[in-house]
């Protein structure tokens, strides 16, 4: 079933809570330019579950409570530029012109179900493989700030997707397909 951005939100708003979705999307993959032969930007196709609705303050105290840290971790400010449409779940720009998903991974489920990109595309369309991008991808760090407050190593992963980069969601036992 397609779906546009607005009715997704509809759907949004009437999840209760913390939930589960599968999400399918096309992300820049935002590889390092120095060097770099491929032509500009890579794309990649992921495939991932993730949660959304989560109160982020309270999973990272309760993961450090996990990794015998301290639970006293304080959330700061959203990204600049960024307010909440739906709590929890929609973020929008202060313009009202780009939407963001906001999503949540523990050490525990990036363990038990990691994303798994299917592909990687040049500006061309050319495929590309794992190997060439691998040479050419930021490293991944960690939340310093998760890490300072409470002592954990493995902190809560947040990321925000742009609705124009999902393809597909799974919300609610139910899929669909985001209009374009």
């Amino acid at each position: 079933m397609t779906i546009t951005f607005i009715e997704l939100i509809n759907k949004l708003k009437n999840v209760k809570g913390t939930t589960f979705v599968g999400l399918l999307t096309s992300t820049d993959a935002r590889l390092l330019k120095t060097g770099n032969p491929l032509a500009l930007p890579v794309t990649k196709q992921t495939i991932l579950v993730a949660t959304i609705g989560a109160n982020y303050e309270r999973a990272v105290n309760r993961e450090a409570n996990r990794q015998d840290g301290q639970p006293t971790f304080e959330v700061g400010q959203l990204p600049k530029g960024r307010k909440w449409l739906v709590l929890g779940k929609v973020l929008t720009s202060d313009d009202g012109a780009k939407l963001y998903l906001r999503t949540q991974y523990t050490p525990g489920q990036r363990k038990q179900k990691q994303a798994k990109v299917l592909n990687y595309k040049d500006a061309r369309g050319q495929f590309v493989s794992r190997e060439v991008v691998k040479q050419f991808a930021p490293k991944v760090y960690e939340s310093a700030k998760q890490q300072e407050q409470t002592g954990i190593e493995q902190t809560i992963m947040v990321r925000d997707y742009l609705f124009t980069s999902i393809l597909k969601i799974r919300l609610n036992g139910r899929t669909y397909q985001l209009a374009a």
